[in-house]
């Protein structure tokens, strides 16, 4: 391919961070530039993830049944394996079966 040149040479990146409306290099920022953490309550916390949470009446949390999609328990013979992922030999599938059965005792 030829030689690599200067032109091409890896040049490291220069870190830098926004401060405000301001951008920053690494050695620029001062300790007055560093957000401020503020302790959020329970409730806050709550608040945050009030649209991800389903809660009764009372505020307990509503749980929700799991799909049958999430069903592990069912054991899986070679057959399934070779359908799902063909291209391994017979004993490739048998392991995997055995495999599957083991997980689910």
């Amino acid at each position: 391919m030829g030689e690599i040149t200067e032109e091409l040479s890896i040049v490291p990146r220069q870190r830098c961070y926004t401060s405000g409306d301001e951008i920053k290099q690494w050695n620029e920022i001062e300790e007055m530039d560093k957000p401020e953490f503020t302790e959020l309550s329970d409730e806050g916390i709550m608040a945050m993830f009030k649209d991800l949470l389903k809660t009764d009446d009372d505020g307990e949390l509503e749980v929700e049944p799991l799909g049958p999609e999430y069903n592990f328990s069912e054991v899986y013979g070679a057959e399934y394996y070779a359908e799902r992922f063909p291209g391994f030999s017979e004993e490739t599938y048998e392991i995997m079966a055995k495999a599957n059965a083991e997980l689910i005792e």
